[in-house]
């Protein structure tokens, strides 16, 4: 009867030793590595996003989304209108000059007209633009003139009045200036056709100038 005994208790001991190591205690030792895993993995990706250039969100300078470009060495224009660009430059050419602030109040340039390789040719590009909300102060209306060779293309509301043009056939329609830089466009008329009886040539066009530092 006492061996019995014993070996049922100690039946019970093995029972309970093997119930205690597939009990809480493994389950703990199992599931905390785990739960560290992903701590340490979490981790691992919230540094790669904050790192990794791939991710990084690009930027464009300011909240308008413009940036202002390097002013280039020479100044330099472009004038597009009837299906032709015509480049201009900054050749030194006596009279002519870029000034995207003069007085503070206005966007003032001539440039001479180039070819391809910017040498010299017959014509000019003057554009002459006052800052927005300073027209009174500059004293002048927006006005944007190309002579090309035999070609004048005029964009200017006073010249074309004085000239009995129609109303809306001469003239800067719009234009942003960003930095050392203007952009726009504008209604010409070629000056040679309103002589002579001949049919006016009224265009769209678009121009952009941009002003070298100092």
């Amino acid at each position: 009867m006492r061996r019995s005994l014993i070996l049922l208790l100690a039946a019970a001991l093995v029972f309970a030793a093997c119930g205690g190591s597939d009990g809480t205690g493994d389950a703990q030792a199992t599931t905390s590595p785990a739960s560290d895993d992903n701590e340490t993995e979490a981790t691992t990706a919230s540094a790669s996003d904050e790192t990794d250039p791939t991710t990084a969100t690009p930027t464009t300078g300011d909240a308008g989304g413009e940036t202002d470009a390097p002013a280039p060495d020479a100044s330099v224009g472009t004038l597009t209108v009837a299906g032709e660009t015509y480049l201009f430059a900054d050749t030194g050419f006596p009279g002519l000059q870029c000034m995207p602030s003069a007085f503070g109040v206005a966007f003032l340039s001539g440039l001479q007209f180039v070819d391809e390789n910017g040498e010299g040719l017959d014509g000019s590009l003057a554009v002459n633009i006052p800052f927005k909300g300073e027209e009174e102060t500059a004293g002048i209306l927006p006005a944007v003139t190309g002579n090309v060779g035999d070609l004048e293309w005029i964009a200017d509301p006073e010249h074309a009045d004085l000239n009995s043009i129609p109303q809306g056939s001469s003239q800067v329609d719009s234009y942003e200036i960003n930095g050392n830089t203007i952009t726009g466009a504008a209604t010409f008329y070629e000056e040679n056709s309103s002589f002579g009886g001949s049919d006016l040539i009224v265009e769209q066009g678009t121009f952009e100038v941009t002003c070298a530092d100092g």
